[in-house]
């Protein structure tokens, strides 16, 4: 593997190379962003060029539908992704210049579960003991009775 291919992971932007293989798939000249890598003879993926180790990189195009699968030597590195963002629960990364990721964690307003249900069914207080009388499910009525909606 030489330097270039070595620079490229995951989140990286890229170019793709214009060969015969490459050409042949209409992705010549596409740049796109890094989502993946894999080991092809583990994964059985198609994969554009020819393999000289068994390690393939996956790239998105917002030109193209879907994602596709490269041989090293079929991409060339253009930048980190500067700005890219993934955010998972409570937590944020976003990707620097460098190519490192500043992770930051994401202020959210904790409210009790049964908030959503008071919120919609408050202004239907009047309805609510006809319709349970009718055989709502129990986890409703479960629901209701530890909000606060409802009295047994």
């Amino acid at each position: 593997m030489n330097d270039n291919e070595r620079q490229i992971e995951f989140g990286d932007n890229v170019r793709v190379r214009v060969t015969p293989f490459t050409e042949e798939k209409g992705l010549a000249g596409l740049q796109g962003q890094v989502y993946g890598e894999t080991t092809p003879s583990v994964t059985n993926v198609e994969v554009i060029g020819t393999l000289t180790n068994d390690y393939a990189i996956n790239a998105h195009f917002d030109e193209k539908d879907g994602t596709f699968w490269f041989a090293p030597d079929q991409l060339e590195f253009v930048d980190h992704g500067p700005g890219t963002e993934i955010a998972v629960g409570n937590k944020r990364i976003v990707r620097r210049e460098d190519g490192s990721w500043a992770e930051s964690t994401i202020e959210t307003r904790k409210s009790p579960w049964w908030k959503f249900w008071q919120t919609i069914i408050s202004s239907k207080r009047n309805l609510l003991p006809p319709i349970i009388a009718h055989g709502m499910n129990d986890t409703l009525n479960f629901i209701l009775f530890y909000s606060g909606l409802i009295e047994r």
